[in-house]
């Protein structure tokens, strides 16, 4: 996988950055360095090619989802951050996805299914229309949410389903809300502050 690497000395946290469908590992590394400046940087390119746009998963319509392609793809992001991890030396345990979009919807799917590692994420405009099992604890989960009230891609409707479904299995969320399908620089300081503040 293309990547971007770049490490922090002393770094508490390590980023991974995954961007929204049509762009590439070098979006969300401003994003990340406003949110904080002293954690690693994980950046990695979507490997899937939509008609010329970078995405981290196939869908067959927006919102619709190839949810085999998605599970394949989530567990070769995960051996690829593992394999990662081993090689520059940063604690799983320590990660903290930050996604946009696409980037946030995939990072979601491996909150919710590799939990046992996984347990924090900053998810912008995140869309996950699928069911969470009920069985599911996600009490160790720590999530950043950042929602648009009038976003054309993620409605009202689908972000209030997706917040009661996190609610349900237990998740910690903080949820922040924003006009639109995008990230604005009070969202930023209110991610640095959750940062900040995390254990």
């Amino acid at each position: 996988m293309e990547y971007i690497y770049q490490a922090t000395e002393n770094a508490k946290w390590t980023f991974v950055l995954l961007h929204g469908t049509g762009g590439d590992e070098t979006n969300l590394i401003p994003i990340a360095k406003e949110i904080s400046d002293s954690a690693n940087i994980l950046s990695v390119r979507g490997n899937v090619n939509e008609n010329g746009a970078l995405r981290y998963f196939k869908r067959k319509a927006e919102g619709l989802y190839d949810l085999e392609d998605l599970a394949f793809r989530s567990q070769e992001l995960v051996d690829f951050i593992t394999s990662m991890s081993e090689e520059k030396g940063f604690d799983l345990n320590k990660v903290i996805f930050v996604g946009f979009s696409n980037g946030s919807n995939i990072a979601l799917n491996i909150l919710i299914h590799f939990a046992k590692t996984f347990n924090k994420g900053i998810l912008f405009a995140p869309l996950y229309p699928m069911a969470i099992e009920e069985d599911k604890d996600l009490s160790n989960h720590q999530l950043f949410l950042s929602m648009g009230k009038a976003d054309p891609i993620c409605s009202m409707q689908a972000n209030n389903e997706l917040i009661e479904k996190l609610n349900h299995v237990g998740a910690n969320l903080s949820i922040e809300w924003v006009h639109t399908h995008q990230i604005t620089p009070q969202i930023l300081t209110d991610a640095r502050q959750w940062v900040e503040e995390l254990d």
